[in-house]
């Protein structure tokens, strides 16, 4: 079993650099020549199970369903960098921002490896689970960040000076990215968060990044703090692929789950 998506990204899969002015047609040609090939060598590994989830800018996925390969989508919420970014959040998301700064509350760039993974242990922590990932792997990736120069880390503190929340973004050339995440539990209620996301946007404004993808589409919970403040919702796609070892399994575990809720026969 294989997958693309990384233990700290949501998508991987296939990157393309597409010719520039070129027409339809061609693109499409430009792609199959590319695609194709790696399916055939996928398909020649006799693989039990891959998934691969592409990024938002890769759409075109006929390749692989013509091939058999399963169509999956995914959501991801884009938001423009343009115009009066106070204007963009909801009453709701305005008011915690309120109660922020009423309570103190700022945000400041702190790039600290040991904060991240404090917070992140927390925020596990909440839901009972251990992060999926170790402190070496998280901080070496920080640190990587930072010596490349591709992102930044911003922390919300208290009046007392306790951190409150902190945010890892990255960029590109095309945007900036919400890379991960991680809060207090006891300062949940203040408004950290709110505050520290809408002052990191209006930096990245002013960074000249036209736009930030926030993720967060696919998790019912992070998809109503995320909408609003009033982004995009943005699909992007991702295709399965399983062989008969997979679909054999498969196809056992769902006749036991019919027959132990009681709900009939194996399916065929």
């Amino acid at each position: 079993m294989a997958s693309s998506k990384g233990i700290s990204v949501p998508y991987g899969g296939v990157v393309i650099a597409e010719i520039e002015n070129a027409k339809q047609r061609k693109r499409e040609l430009h792609r199959n020549k590319v695609i194709v090939p790696i399916i055939e060598q996928i398909e020649r590994r006799r693989l039990d199970y891959l998934n691969l989830v592409h990024s938002p800018g890769f759409q075109d996925i006929r390749a692989f369903t013509l091939k058999g390969w399963n169509p999956k989508v995914y959501y991801t919420y884009m938001l423009p960098l343009d115009g009066d970014l106070s204007k963009n959040p909801s009453k709701d998301i305005q008011q915690k921002i309120r109660k922020a700064r009423k309570l103190d509350i700022h945000s400041t760039r702190q790039f600290d490896p040991e904060i991240m993974w404090d917070l992140t242990v927390q925020t596990y922590a909440k839901q009972g689970r251990n992060p999926p990932f170790s402190e070496g792997h998280l901080k070496s990736l920080l640190n990587l960040i930072k010596e490349k120069g591709i992102g930044e880390m911003w922390v919300a503190k208290t009046s007392s000076g306790e951190i409150a929340a902190a945010e890892v973004f990255v960029w590109d050339a095309k945007m900036a990215h919400g890379w991960t995440a991680a809060s207090a539990q006891e300062h949940l209620s203040t408004g950290a968060v709110p505050l520290l996301l809408q002052e990191i946007f209006l930096e990245l404004k002013e960074q000249n990044h036209p736009l930030v993808n926030l993720m967060s589409g696919n998790t019912t919970q992070l998809s109503s703090f995320i909408s609003g403040f009033n982004p995009h919702l943005v699909p992007y796609y991702g295709v399965e692929y399983a062989g008969l070892k997979y679909n054999i399994a498969w196809r056992l575990k769902s006749g036991l789950t019919a027959i132990t809720s009681g709900s009939g026969t194996i399916p065929r």
